[in-house]
C-alpha cells in the first residue's frame, strides 16, 4: 500500500456458539447447531431482533461489538462493506416453503424483505447510524478478501477517515442439503460466524495494521509460482523482530501448505477454523479473532485461501504488542 496506513481500530468474531471472546472459543468436531443470538442483539443495540433472520442478527451483533470495542464516537458516513458468500439462507429456506406450501400460503413480509442479503447492511447501518457507502460483497470463498481490499481503498486514499468491513455466513440443516451451496469434504466441519474490523488512519490505540491484499491467478501457474509471489510479499514487508503466521482458508490444501512453509521461515499455523467451521466466509473469524487478547510482539499474520475458479487471494495484516 503507498497511500496513507490502514489501522485496525478495533475487532470483533463472534462463532456458531455466539462466543465472543477467546475464552468462549470451543473446538467444534461436527456441524454446530445455530445459536440463538436474540439476547446478544438486544445487550448490543438496545433493540429487539424479533424480525430479522439469523444471518443478520449474525453481522449486526459482530458490528455493533466491533465499534462498541473503539469507544469512540465515528463519523456517520463511514463506508460500511459487508462479505457474504450465501446471505440470508434459513430466511430464504423459510420464504420458498412459505410461498410455496400446500393451501393458500402468504409470506411474511418481514421475511420477504430480509431475504435480500443486502437489508442485512441496512440493519447494521441502522444500529450503528451510518448514512455512507453501503456495500454487499459477494465473491464466494473470497468474498471478505475483496471487502477488506475495498474498506482499505477508501481510508489508504483518503476517501474516507474509517471504514467498517466485515463477514458473515450461516449454515443450514440438514448437511446434505446444505453441501448444495458449498463443497466441503466429508472431514470438513460445517460452520458459521462473523467478522467485523475497524479501520481508520489515526493510529491512537491501534491494534494493527492493513499492510496489503493481493490476488493471484494460480489456475494456470504452478503451485511453486504463487507461492514465491506470496512468499515475496511476506518477506518485503516483514521486519526482523516480527512473529509471522499462517491462517489457512478452507480451501487452502495441506500441499499448499507444504509450499508456503518451504518458502517462509519461522511460520506456525493458527488453525482458526477448528473453533468456527467453514463457510465462505470463514476468513472474517479468523482475521478478527487475531486480535482476541493483546499481543506480545508485533505479528505478522498472512490470510491465504484458494477458490474453485483458481484463484489465490493473500492478506497480510500485522497485529502491534500491546
Amino acid at each position: 500500500m503507498t497511500g496513507n496506513t490502514v489501522y485496525i481500530l478495533s475487532a470483533a468474531a463472534i462463532g456458531p456458539s455466539s462466543d465472543t471472546a477467546r475464552e468462549q472459543r470451543r473446538l467444534i468436531t461436527e456441524d454446530p447447531h445455530t445459536a440463538d443470538l436474540s439476547a446478544l442483539v438486544k445487550e448490543l443495540t438496545g433493540e429487539e431482533s424479533r424480525r430479522i433472520g439469523h444471518f443478520a442478527k449474525l453481522a449486526v451483533a459482530c458490528s455493533r461489538l466491533a465499534l462498541n470495542r473503539f469507544k469512540k464516537t465515528i463519523t456517520h458516513m463511514t463506508p460500511l462493506y459487508l462479505a457474504t458468500g450465501l446471505g440470508e439462507v434459513q430466511n430464504t429456506l423459510s420464504v420458498f416453503e412459505q410461498v410455496m406450501g400446500t393451501g393458500d400460503s402468504l409470506c411474511s413480509p418481514y421475511g420477504f424483505v430480509n431475504a435480500v442479503s443486502s437489508t442485512t447492511a441496512f440493519h447494521i447501518a441502522k444500529a450503528a447510524s451510518l448514512n455512507g457507502k453501503n456495500v454487499t460483497i459477494s465473491q464466494e470463498e473470497l468474498s471478505f478478501e475483496w471487502a477488506i481490499k475495498l474498506a482499505a481503498s477508501d481510508v489508504e486514499s483518503g476517501e474516507a477517515e474509517y471504514a467498517l468491513v466485515g463477514g458473515a455466513d450461516e449454515s443450514s440443516q440438514p448437511r446434505q442439503e446444505h453441501m448444495r451451496r458449498i463443497r466441503l469434504n466429508d472431514d470438513q466441519v460445517m460452520g458459521q460466524g462473523s467478522g467485523f474490523l475497524l479501520f481508520g488512519r489515526n493510529a491512537d490505540n491501534a491494534a494493527g495494521e492493513v499492510i496489503d491484499v493481493q490476488w493471484f491467478d494460480s489456475s494456470g501457474e504452478e503451485k511453486n509460482a504463487w507461492v514465491l509471489k506470496i512468499a515475496r510479499l511476506v518477506e518485503r514487508y516483514r521486519k526482523r523482530t516480527d512473529r509471522v503466521i499462517l491462517l489457512p482458508g478452507f480451501r487452502l490444501e495441506q500441499g499448499d501448505i507444504a509450499a508456503l512453509y518451504s518458502r517462509i521461515t519461522f511460520m506456525p499455523v493458527n488453525n482458526y477454523l477448528n473453533f468456527c467451521g467453514c463457510f465462505h466466509t470463514a476468513s472474517a473469524f479468523g482475521i478478527a479473532s487475531v486480535f482476541d487478547t493483546p499481543h506480545e510482539r508485533d505479528t505478522l499474520y498472512l490470510h491465504v485461501n484458494n477458490n474453485a475458479s483458481g484463484r489465490t487471494m493473500a492478506v497480510l495484516i500485522r497485529a502491534f504488542a500491546g
